[in-house]
């Protein structure tokens, strides 16, 4: 028969006095590594300034300007100059911006109060301190969203509404062609050429004198 095995240890510590401390196997205790400590991720927002003034749109984006704000119907140097408005750091509000490849910058559409009255204007970026990067970009300069011809005759605005400025010296006309960049609020921003200037200008007409009620 095969030999009887008695496993290690197998003895009895109590009659056994044979065997010293140096019989028993070496146990190495081994005290483990604390897991490590994950550090938490913080995402810092910053937030975006809050208006100063009750502008009559929804939206957009404070800015504030760095510079007398220099302006244009339009967004390029092509349109029509209109004013140059304010001194360095005053409120203005941002609506849209149009991206111009010639000059590797964005044109901002901004509006803001003049004299009790509201208007809303192009100027470059570098004219304005804001974070724009969520304000909504317009369709390029050439690629507008539609082209129509006017059904009745109507002031030009400069924006969507009653309460925006009236263009003094321009208005909508029977048959006139214009491009439409933007729909708001019932309201189109058109662009039509102003063959006197030899330009293109940009203003406001509710959408009915292109589309009819």
């Amino acid at each position: 028969p095969a030999p009887a095995i008695t496993p290690y240890p197998g003895y009895d510590d109590e009659h056994d006095d044979s065997r010293g401390d140096d019989d028993y196997p070496l146990v190495e205790l081994i005290t483990p590594a604390p897991a490590p400590t994950k550090t938490p991720t913080v995402t810092i927002v910053t937030p975006q300034p809050t208006a100063s003034v009750s502008y009559p749109s929804e939206g957009g984006v404070i800015g504030y300007a760095n510079e007398r704000i220099p302006t244009r119907s339009g967004p390029r140097t092509g349109y029509d100059w209109t004013s140059s408005y304010f001194e360095a750091g005053h409120e203005v509000k941002i609506t849209s911006k149009s991206w111009d490849g010639n000059n590797k910058q964005y044109w901002y559409l901004v509006e803001f109060e003049y004299n009790g009255q509201w208007y809303r204007l192009y100027t470059s970026e570098h004219s304005i301190n804001a974070d724009a990067s969520d304000v909504p970009v317009e369709p390029p300069v050439g690629e507008p969203l539609d082209t129509r011809r006017g059904l009745a005759e109507h002031p030009y605005h400069y924006g969507p509404g009653y309460e925006y400025a009236v263009v003094s010296d321009a208005k909508m006309v029977v048959n006139k062609q214009c491009d439409v960049y933007v729909i708001e609020n019932g309201w189109a921003l058109v662009e039509y050429k102003d063959y006197a200037k030899n330009l293109s200008r940009r203003a406001w007409v509710p959408v009915s004198v292109l589309y009819g009620e």
